[in-house]
This record gives structure tokens, C-alpha cells and sequence, in this order.
């Protein structure tokens, strides 16, 4: 029983890190209409400038300094990603998929390479001692920085839905729905879109400062990353965050229950299979399930 709710526990940490991850890249696909291959890269990028900054600039291990290597890292890959799409790929907005998914490969590759020639192939984990203390909670034993990193990961989650009340969440959500439409009420498409690609990229960076703080992490981490980031759209269903959401939990908690009770030879395949099946199953995703409990339509 104290295996099981060890592994419940982790796995909803991992599932509120994915969760992030997975809204991030949603924010995207639906505001640009771009399936942006980078984004696993900004992931592990906010990482690296986690572990970085801890043992160059914040070096104190504290709760305070992991703080401030987050928020360096959030700022520095919001700032990234801005630039990305306001500059370099700008002029891919309005070109064919085919372009655009060039690009944004080429800026993964780009990442990659960039931290392979600073940091070597090497697994890091952020140098900071108060995160890698101890807690128990119940019959549960979990790292500081898990619980920390779960706890932020689900408030940051509960803001964004709040957000998207707001008079910002109104304009993104029209630019995603109707561009047209949206610049004839008067707001500025091109400059929403710029605000969602940073906001969607310090959602990513703040997942990739947190894991960074409990889990090592790799330059080829990225490409676990954007699968983590298309399996939460596959099994959500396209066009909802609250099924993304969702699916980053389940996703979370298949991933760890069956590092934890699957054999070897298997573990690994498990979550693919976990996907898959579901797809299968449940082709129009979690969020599009419309269950009307056996009540039938009046004509």
C-alpha cells in the first residue's frame, strides 16, 4: 500500500508538470495554428538555465535562490520565444504547415545543439539542497522540490483558468477562434499572438525550472517532452485544455505506476500503449466527451 500511494503521489507531481507542458503547447497549436516542435526544447532549455543559474548566479540552496533560478529561466524563455515568432518565424504565420514545422524544427535543433556544446551530454540536476530534503507526508516520503514543484504547478493551473476569464483570456481565445473577426473589434492579432507564445513558453520554462529541481534532466530530454506534449493533446482531445489537463495526470500516472510495477522490459512501452489504446477508444479525446446518460434528443 505505502508503494502505491508513493507512486499516486509522484505521479501527481509529474501529472501537474505535464499539465503545464501540455497548456503551453495547446496556448500554441490553437492561437497560431502552429505545431511547434521547439517547444519540448524550451522545456529542457528552462532547465538548463534552472541548473545554470544555481551554480553560477543563486548559489545559496535556498527556497529563495530556487526561486529566482525559476523566475531568470521563465523571463529568458518567454523573452526566446517571442523572439522566435515575432522575428525569426514571423513571416511563417501565414505560410503552409509544411514551413512552419521546418522552422520550428530547425530551432529545436538549434537549442540542442546549444546545450550540448555547453553542457556536454551530461544529466544535471539544479544545485539546490533545499529542494532535495526530505519530507514524509502520511506513509509517503517525497522530495521538497516535488512537493513544492506539485504545489505551484496546480496553483500556476488554477490562475491560467481564472486568466482566461479575464479581458486578456477573452482576446486570446477570440484570436484563436477567429482572427478576422478579432481584428474587426479592434485587437490586434499579431500582438496577442507574441503575448500567448511568451505566456505559453514560461508555462513551459516553469515545468522545466521544476522538474529540473527533483528530476535530472538531459539536452535529449526534449523529445520526451514534445511526445509528453502530443500525447496530452491526443488523449484531451484537440481544442480543450481542460482535457489536456486531464491527460497530463493520466499520462503522469501511467508513466510512474508502470516504472514502478511493470517489469523491465515493458515499463518503458507501457505509456506508448496507454496512448494508443485510448486513441483507439476514444478517438474525439476527454474534452469532446459529451455523455447525455441515456436521455434522448427531443426533435
Amino acid at each position: 500500500m505505502q508503494l502505491f500511494l508513493q507512486a499516486l503521489a509522484s505521479g501527481l507531481v509529474v501529472g501537474a508538470m505535464y499539465a503545464l507542458i501540455a497548456v503551453g503547447f495547446s496556448l500554441v497549436l490553437g492561437t497560431l495554428k502552429v505545431i511547434d516542435f521547439a517547444y519540448g526544447s524550451y522545456v529542457v532549455l528552462a532547465g538548463f538555465i534552472t541548473y545554470w543559474a544555481s551554480t553560477k548566479l543563486f548559489t545559496g540552496g535556498t527556497v529563495l535562490d530556487a526561486a529566482l533560478c525559476i523566475l531568470l529561466a521563465m523571463v529568458a524563455v518567454a523573452a526566446f520565444g517571442a523572439f522566435v515568432w515575432g522575428v525569426l518565424l514571423r513571416k511563417l504565420l501565414e505560410r503552409d504547415h509544411l514551413p512552419q514545422l521546418v522552422g520550428t524544427i530547425g530551432i529545436a535543433v538549434v537549442i540542442g545543439g546549444a546545450l550540448l556544446t555547453k553542457f556536454g551530454t551530461d544529466i544535471v540536476l539544479a544545485q539546490i539542497p533545499a529542494a532535495q530534503t526530505t519530507l514524509q507526508i502520511g506513509p509517503t516520503y517525497l522530495s521538497t522540490g516535488r512537493v513544492v514543484g506539485g504545489l505551484i504547478g496546480i496553483a500556476t493551473l488554477i490562475l491560467f483558468m481564472f486568466m482566461l476569464n479575464t479581458r486578456f483570456g477573452q482576446m486570446i481565445r477570440a484570436t484563436a477562434t477567429d482572427p478576422k473577426g478579432a481584428a474587426l473589434v479592434g485587437i490586434h492579432i499579431l500582438r496577442i499572438r507574441i503575448l500567448t507564445v511568451s505566456l505559453a513558453a514560461a508555462l513551459g520554462a516553469l515545468a522545466g525550472g521544476l522538474l529540473v529541481l527533483f528530476l535530472p534532466l538531459a539536452p535529449a530530454d526534449s523529445n520526451k517532452y514534445i511526445l509528453i506534449a502530443f500525447f496530452t493533446i491526443a488523449v484531451g482531445g484537440l481544442g480543450s485544455l481542460r482535457g489536456a489537463m486531464i491527460a497530463a495526470f493520466l499520462v503522469a500516472l501511467v508513466e510512474v505506476f508502470s516504472q514502478t510495477y511493470m517489469p523491465n522490459i515493458i515499463k518503458n512501452a507501457v505509456p506508448y500503449l496507454f496512448v494508443g489504446a485510448f486513441i483507439a477508444l476514444v478517438p474525439q479525446g476527454l474534452g469532446n466527451i459529451r455523455l447525455n446518460f441515456g436521455m434522448k434528443k427531443e426533435r
